[in-house]
């Protein structure tokens, strides 16, 4: 009785007591060819001070939501077969304290599968599978490197656009400070990654300003429709005289055009789209306008003095 215990009280204590493993790279993507096998690996690194022992698993990973989080499945509700499709030379790793392992690993693509994307995440964890499996709370202990393969073949690239819109609710701003966001359906078999610039431009078609349009690098997987957000920025102003200072160097009054240039696979398939809003610098307005009245208020102040000494 007192094994057992002294054994439950471990198991609760586990997610405090160990430590997932940081693992590298985060992302893999290989393509290969029906009946291929190619071997690659992962690095496993264990921080803490201690000796860790770290167990191996492979589960199937879809798109969580349209921002780009993975949905992980837990192995006894996927139906994926193509998680049979990768090998470990052994699935617990012991590494030792404040160093790294490389963890090796093969890829057996079978002759008769379909061309296409299949995605999955090589997990970590400081517990097996199955006390995972009963125990929820350690699943945080869970890293996983994701791997993204395509089976070459009959495989199509095709996506839209279906918007792009700002996020920045005034339809009236005084400086290049606005957030952005469009979105992308992927309507073909294997993942792509959209690259591309937003520029923006005044009236007078000058460009005033271009951003990366997928600052994080993320990919849409087939079936899914993805956002993407990012933010055009004029730079921190920490007084009127530096924000003033800033609308007078970088000068645009009127409407302004942000237009959003992305591609996809060879970069042969161009998306486009454009919103429109006002950028009115009115700090640089009201400060040369307070100017201005200020010189002539000194003007008419000195014309009056040369007046009356000239009277007198």
């Amino acid at each position: 009785m007192k094994q057992l215990v002294i054994t439950l009280f471990i198991l609760l204590l586990m997610p405090v007591m160990v430590s997932a493993a940081s693992v590298s790279p985060s992302l893999v993507e290989m393509v290969l060819e029906r009946g291929s096998l190619t071997e690659d690996a992962i690095s496993v690194i264990n921080t803490s001070g201690i000796d860790q022992t770290y167990y191996l698993d492979v589960i199937e990973f879809t798109a969580r939501d349209e921002g780009g989080e993975p949905q992980f499945i837990p192995t006894g509700e996927s139906t994926a077969d193509y998680l049979e499709w990768f090998t470990f030379d052994s699935e617990v790793v012991v590494v030792p304290a404040e160093s790294a392992a490389d963890i090796p690993f093969e890829v057996r693509v079978p002759q008769d599968v379909a061309s296409g994307g299949y995605y999955a995440a090589i997990t970590v964890s400081p517990a097996p599978e199955d006390v995972v499996a009963s125990n929820g709370a350690i699943i945080e202990a869970k890293t996983a490197v994701l791997v993204l393969l395509t089976v070459a073949g009959e495989t199509t690239e095709k996506a839209s656009l279906l918007d792009f819109t700002s996020e920045t609710p005034a339809a009236l701003l005084s400086t290049l400070d606005i957030d952005f966001q469009y979105r992308v359906q992927n309507q073909g078999n294997v993942h792509i990654l959209p690259t591309g610039e937003v520029v923006v431009t005044d009236f007078l078609g000058r460009e005033i300003s271009r951003v990366d349009a997928n600052q994080s690098g993320g990919r849409v997987l087939p079936g899914s429709t993805r956002t993407y957000r990012g933010s055009i920025s004029s730079g921190e102003h920490a007084s009127w005289y530096e924000l003033v200072n800033y609308q007078a160097q970088h000068f645009s009054i009127g409407p302004v055009t942000a237009l959003l240039n992305v591609s996809y696979g060879d970069g042969d398939d161009m998306m486009n789209a454009e919103f429109t809003f006002w950028l009115i610098p009115w700090q640089l307005i009201l400060t040369v306008f307070a100017a201005a009245a200020l010189l002539l208020i000194v003007y008419k102040f000195g014309a009056r003095a040369s007046r009356r000494t000239h009277k007198t």
